[in-house]
């Protein structure tokens, strides 16, 4: 079954088994194609656009992803926004059926206070968002179970660790990404159990690399050529610890890279999956950066255990969902976001949290059971008020549709939606949708500019603290924190002259898109089955075909690779 996306007006398919899940879900079809639906669930998430302002329950200032001039009304520090000290069932209201459900729930959710960061059992690590179990961190987004960690994303069970993209049970690691099990290591891309690595791509099982693609189980080798211990240990140190050998090498490493062959996805020990960054799954389409999950459709970043859901981003720990985002999903939840534990059999929910079960339409719930509108009802009322609030949104149009961008709290730029979709100003006001005209930050206070910065990281001291700095990239002051001078000295790696924003967007840049591309092996190796001279095998990759790099089936890779 083909349809019309209603935003972009491509064609996409509606397979039959989706077909299935919709009707297991009790939702119609969706009216955006994919990209389209993703879009809209990234404009409510707000990742690394940070304010200040006062906590209205304390009157204590507090750093938040929401602007003093925003819509958000209230914003509580966040261990007092899980406390008993309020309650969200103040703020319930009935139901009109005189308007649509999309405008009485963005009323709603703009008076419910919502806490300053969304971050969940963590310890000295105040100033992160979307993490769970931190401790002694600083400034990271959607990572987890990790410690020491500063200016990392998507990463999990790692420890002393900074600027890292997408890296697990990783330790004294910096800009890293896709990556798990290194040790010591700087400037890596899909690397795997390697130790003091640098500037590698898919190396697995080495140490003491650098420069180097495609290896395996190798030790000292320098641009994939094999040298002593006595050469590395005479030129690799100081090819790190200065700022412009460093940037020089990272560019030859890069042409290196694209002299070998690449798999042409990153999908590991798991069947019947399609997509990129996936581990240890099943049955998991069109889906990225997914680990330990099944039965999974259309989902970005699940890296705890998700099973039988479609439509979502950064979820886990839950089973049967569909556009449930932002958190552990519990049991048959739909269309909500800024969740834990739940809400449970619920639809139509943001910030309900610790288990919530049968709520539609509310904002801020903890504990909660039989909530419409923050208004709580028997669980008789519930079911009868449920069944004619879906009657009407049927008759609106907007039973099944994920909330519209226009009621996010969010400008389009505060958002991750421009990593992934960027558009122009024009084009956001264009779509009827949200701009931030002031995102924060300062600009003219340097007090360093970059040509007098040392440009060896042992030359440098903790005073270097004490300087503002000005981004090589977009301007924007920044400072370097004392955890990061000893991480980096540590490591040997010279220090950053760009901002933190623009080193994650490089870093984003460097992964490969989400999205698909059908592609014919590049392999020409004279023992394999040939087409007009090439290996014939055909497959979904992320790699677009107007890229640089050598891409090969997995059957041509691995002859070549091990």
């Amino acid at each position: 079954m083909n349809k019309q996306c209603i935003q972009c007006s491509k064609s996409f398919r509606i397979e039959e088994s989706d077909k299935a899940f919709y009707k297991k879900m009790e939702v119609p079809t969706p009216t955006l194609c994919p990209d389209c639906r993703a879009q809209r669930r990234y404009v409510f998430r707000n990742e690394r656009v940070f304010y200040q302002r006062k906590c209205d329950l304390t009157g204590k200032d507090l750093v938040t992803i929401y602007s003093a001039d925003g819509p958000i009304k209230r914003v509580y520090n966040t261990r007092d926004w899980f406390s008993d000290k309020w309650s969200a069932l103040e703020y319930g209201r009935d139901f009109d059926f005189s308007r649509s459900f999309f405008e009485q729930y963005a009323e709603l959710m703009y008076e419910v206070p919502h806490p300053a960061l969304w971050l969940l059992e963590s310890e000295n690590s105040d100033y992160n968002h979307c993490c769970y179990r931190l401790k002694d961190s600083y400034m990271n987004s959607a990572t987890d179970k990790s410690e020491n960690a500063f200016y990392c994303n998507i990463s999990i069970g790692c420890r002393s660790i900074a600027d890292c993209m997408a890296v697990e049970n990783s330790e004294l690691a910096i800009e890293c990404i896709d990556s798990d099990k290194m040790y010591s290591s700087a400037y890596c891309q899909q690397c795997s159990n390697c130790m003091n690595a640098y500037l590698s791509y898919d190396c697995s099982g080495s140490k003491y690399i650098f420069g180097c693609s495609g290896l395996r189980n190798k030790e000292y080798y320098i641009y994939n050529k094999s040298v002593t211990k006595e050469e590395w240990e005479k030129r690799v140190p100081e090819m790190l610890s200065s700022h412009n050998e460093l940037t020089e090498a990272i560019k030859k490493a890069y042409e290196t890279s694209l002299k070998i062959p690449r798999l042409y996805n990153a999908v590991y020990n798991s069947e019947n999956s399609t997509g990129n960054y996936i581990w240890n799954s099943n049955n998991c389409k069109l889906s990225f950066d997914v680990r330990e999950s099944e039965d999974l459709k259309f989902i970005t970043y699940a890296p705890l255990r998700a099973k039988d859901g479609m439509d979502a981003y950064a979820v886990g720990l839950g089973e049967l969902f569909y556009e449930a985002n932002f958190g552990p999903v519990g049991y048959n939840n739909k269309f909500s976001m800024w969740i834990e534990d739940g809400p449970n059999n619920s639809e139509y929910n943001t910030y309900c949290v610790k288990g919530c079960d049968n709520i539609f339409g509310s904002v801020g719930l903890s504990k909660q059971k039989h909530v419409i509108l923050n208004k709580q009802y028997t669980a008789q009322e519930y079911e009868q008020l449920r069944g004619k609030i879906i009657e009407h949104m049927k008759e609106t149009g907007e039973w099944g549709e994920f909330f519209p961008h226009e009621i996010s709290p969010f400008g389009y730029n505060e958002t991750i939606a421009p990593e992934y979709y960027p558009l122009s100003k024009d084009d956001v006001k264009r779509n009827g949708w949200n701009w931030r005209e002031d995102t924060g930050g300062s600009y003219g206070k340097e007090t360093v500019i970059p040509e007098n910065v040392p440009d060896d990281i042992h030359a440098i001291d903790n005073s270097i603290t004490k300087e503002v700095f000005i981004c090589g990239t977009c301007d924007k002051n920044f400072r370097i924190i004392p955890q990061e001078v000893q991480l980096y000295k540590h490591v040997g790696i010279a220090l950053p002259r760009k901002c933190p924003d623009c080193r994650h967007l490089n870093r984003v840049k460097l992964r490969n898109p989400r999205r698909l591309w059908e592609r014919q092996c590049m392999c020409t190796q004279p023992d394999h089955k040939k087409h007009d001279g090439r290996c014939a095998n055909k497959f979904e990759t992320s790699y677009d075909p107007e890229r640089k790099e050598i891409v090969y089936c997995k059957d041509c890779y691995n002859k070549e690779m091990y």
